[in-house]
């Protein structure tokens, strides 16, 4: 009986092998997240810390990185981040933290060569919005190249009463690209206050979401020239008249002409 078992689990074995040898793994990912790590700024704030990263081609046992070193890594990186700029520049903010957390990881992990890395703030009683900032760090094809970088920030606005189609209630979500090389971070809180004045003064209730939507980019990218591109994103609550929900979205981008 034990030898029938053993011979089993041996057939077993040459099986998974035989099956492992005859795939092609065509990508390898890991996401992880630390929640409310604190971070001395201005004063004490708390932000969730989240990475998204995809391997190399063919990766074996050796090649993968160790995730809780990892971890830990992102918040050392975290915790001794210089907030102070240098002369002549401007301040860093949650950018530039996110910024160098993604290129951090690209520098000190040759196998991996995408990361997606993302930092969400908590609002606190000076800062009453929450906002996530995201970076992109692309590998590239040769080390005399520097990592090809997306930086956003997002703007999540839940449960809003608007007089739109008549009344209703939406979440809106803004997600603003920073134009290459930009470093003049306006406040979140102008921006947050432009998006809620545009949806109190726009003109034309019966427009669609939609145009709603595409005028309201558009206005953002005018009054902003460090963004290049905007993903805008709503979700419409059903209503009487209406009911189901709905999501529409929309993405503008700069005209480069």
């Amino acid at each position: 009986m034990f030898k029938s078992i053993a011979l089993m689990s041996l057939l077993a074995l040459i099986g998974c092998q035989a099956v492992a040898d005859s795939v092609a793994v065509v990508s390898e990912s890991l996401q992880m997240t630390e929640a409310r790590v604190p971070v001395e700024r201005i004063g004490s704030e708390l932000v969730d810390v989240s990475v998204d990263i995809s391997y190399r081609k063919n990766m074996t046992q050796a090649d993968y990185p160790d995730f809780i070193q990892l971890k830990q890594d992102l918040r050392t990186w975290t915790d001794g981040f210089e907030w102070t700029p240098e002369e002549g520049k401007s301040p860093r903010g949650w950018e530039a933290l996110a910024s160098a957390l993604s290129t951090g990881v690209l520098a000190n992990y040759p196998t991996i060569n995408f990361v997606a890395l993302t930092v969400s703030v908590y609002p606190n009683a000076r800062h009453p919005y929450a906002r996530s900032y995201k970076s992109l760090a692309l590998r590239p094809a040769t080390d005399a190249n520097a990592p090809q970088t997306d930086l956003s920030v997002t703007l999540p606005i839940e449960s809003h009463g608007i007089d739109h189609q008549g009344p209703n209630v939406i979440d809106l979500t803004t997600e603003l690209h920073y134009a290459d090389g930009a470093t003049d971070y306006p406040a979140v809180q102008d921006v947050y206050g432009l998006l809620f004045e545009m949806m109190e003064a726009y003109p034309v209730e019966s427009d669609y979401w939609e145009t709603l939507m595409k005028s309201m980019s558009a206005d953002l990218l005018e009054t902003y020239p460090q963004f290049d591109a905007i993903d805008m994103t709503m979700l419409v609550y059903p209503t009487e008249s209406v009911s189901y929900f709905h999501r529409i979205h929309c993405r503008t981008e700069r005209d480069a002409r």
